[in-house]
């Protein structure tokens, strides 16, 4: 019982030095770019915060669950950066985002980004910033060819930091916009 008040002390310090930061401050101004009005088939471009960055294209149909997920990747050396959409019908048309965890909102398409340092620890922690108007617009569809064309605008926020103390190379926002003309797999 006399340990008490240092046992409380030590939880309260613990506690708030495991706390996680869980509020995304004021998104900055939108940085809108002018992206091309088509590209050749098999290619992609994608600019983070204004700024044209190296992420690939992997699109896959999953035909048992009639769903096609649009993920873009970045590989540096020992991290890894991704993002997506995914939990959409393979149907062309205009899709608003969400990051609810449910199966699938008709019209609308999951958004999320991830971030993995050396294979399998989880980096910075970001979520969908609720206050960009993000969407995915597939204009163009060929399931014979397995062909998608298309364009899209998301912006996240950081939420943690996930207790790393080095820079892991990403701004507390990040705002994508793309377009890609690219064969899809299916699964």
């Amino acid at each position: 019982m006399k340990h008490l008040p240092v046992l409380l002390l030590l939880l309260l310090l613990t506690t708030a030095a495991c706390k996680k930061e869980d509020k995304c401050t004021t998104a900055p101004p939108w940085i809108e770019v002018n992206l091309p009005d088509s590209v050749q088939l098999g290619e992609t471009v994608v600019f983070l915060n204004g700024e044209t960055v190296d992420y690939k294209p992997i699109f896959t149909y999953v035909a048992v669950y009639d769903l096609i997920g649009y993920g873009f990747h970045q590989n540096l050396t020992t991290i890894l950066n991704g993002f997506g959409f995914d939990r959409l019908l393979l149907n062309a048309g205009n899709y608003s985002l969400y990051t609810l965890n449910q199966q699938t909102i008709e019209g609308k398409a999951k958004a999320g980004f991830w971030q993995i340092v050396d294979e399998d620890l989880i980096g910075y922690t970001y979520q969908l910033e609720e206050s960009v108007n993000g969407f995915i617009h597939v204009e163009y569809l060929d399931t014979a060819q397995q062909i998608v064309k298309g364009r899209f605008k998301v912006a996240f926020c950081r939420t943690s930091k996930n207790d790393w103390e080095e820079d892991l190379g990403l701004p507390e926002h990040l705002q994508f916009q793309g377009v890609f003309h690219e064969k899809y797999k299916v699964e």
